[in-house]
């Protein structure tokens, strides 16, 4: 916002640097005094060195920077070996789309990263029943939200594409929205688990999960998609998924969420969100028009994403309640 008024007042780059520069020392200072206020009585924010801390940071953190290192390699090395194998127009019907889809899911990310300090809280206080209790509703609000980002993208996506680009654009590179839309969706409901091994101190996992997939996808990515172009470069992704069975098995194994649980909500999501699609492809048929089939089935998307929440927030309360009335009676 101070860098948007800065602009619009006339002023240049350097007072907009300097503007940004501002906004990081508030922050910073702010953060200071916040962190100050919330701590227990007779600790004191100054620096002090512990070896067994210490090595615990260094282990956790290595970990969790080669996991973040590989998905950076996989999110942004991947247009120049596009580039190199298929050709540089490929890139364009590649990028697009994967930025479209990537942007859409982003929200997921930015939202499930507040259940870490939770998830690690619960993991330190050994309450594995809170943790399977977070999951599961973290979890299901995940596979709804990517739900509806996956039907927008698939139902409209192309309509977007005609609308903002063209549609010969639209015509080669639709299909590779949809392909992104499915392989981001299955992708997004990944996250909350990763962050429930982040909590448990499971770092070396999540990295080996990364590598793995990352091998995966590069190999894939060499063959599909010098034999399929852009779109075999798009089928390319599923392979970073390779891996994450591995999360699931740990999560069955020490929280209590089982692999076949999984599986039977992926199948009536994915039942769900078929039927949803079908119904909105008829009514964009029916309407015919790019910019309308986009504001109607945005509608309709919306609608379902507030109907689905109240029903599973209101499921969760109630579950609390149950959980609440046991432990008085107890």
């Amino acid at each position: 916002m101070l860098a948007t008024g800065l602009l619009l007042a006339g002023y240049g780059l350097i007072e907009v640097l300097w503007g940004y520069a501002l906004v990081q020392f508030i922050a910073i200072i702010s953060g200071y005094l916040a962190s100050v206020a919330v701590l227990p009585r007779g600790i004191k924010p100054r620096p002090a060195f512990q070896q067994s801390v210490f090595m615990d940071i260094i282990s956790f953190s290595s970990y969790t920077f080669l996991g973040n290192l590989v998905g950076s390699l996989v999110s942004r090395a991947d247009k120049l070996l596009i580039g190199i194998v298929i050709g540089t127009e490929a890139v364009t019907y590649y990028q697009i789309p994967f930025t479209i889809a990537q942007m859409a899911n982003g929200i997921i990310h930015t939202l499930v990263h507040i259940a870490f300090p939770r998830f690690t809280e619960m993991f330190s206080l050994n309450d594995r029943a809170g943790v399977l209790k977070l999951y599961r509703l973290a979890n299901n609000l995940v596979f709804l939200l990517s739900l509806v980002i996956a039907v927008l993208l698939i139902t409209v996506g192309d309509d977007f594409l005609t609308l903002w680009i063209s549609a010969e654009f639209a015509q080669k590179a639709g299909v590779v929205l949809q392909v992104m839309a499915l392989y981001f969706f299955l992708h997004s409901n990944t996250v909350v688990g990763y962050w429930v091994l982040q909590g448990a101190g499971q770092a070396k996992l999540t990295a080996f999960i990364a590598i793995a997939g990352g091998m995966a996808y590069f190999a894939a990515l060499y063959y599909l998609g010098g034999k399929y172009g852009y779109m075999g470069a798009a089928l390319a992704l599923f392979f970073t998924l390779s891996a994450t069975a591995l999360q699931y098995i740990w999560i069955a194994r020490h929280i209590g969420h089982s692999f076949s649980e999984y599986l039977g909500q992926l199948l009536a999501f994915f039942l769900g969100g078929y039927a949803v699609i079908y119904l909105m492809e008829y009514v964009n048929v029916w309407l015919s028009d790019h910019l309308l089939e986009i504001i109607v089935s945005a509608a309709l998307a919306l609608g379902l994403l507030v109907v689905g929440m109240w029903l599973l927030l209101a499921r969760n309360g109630r579950e609390t309640k149950e959980l609440i009335s046991v432990s008085n009676k107890s």
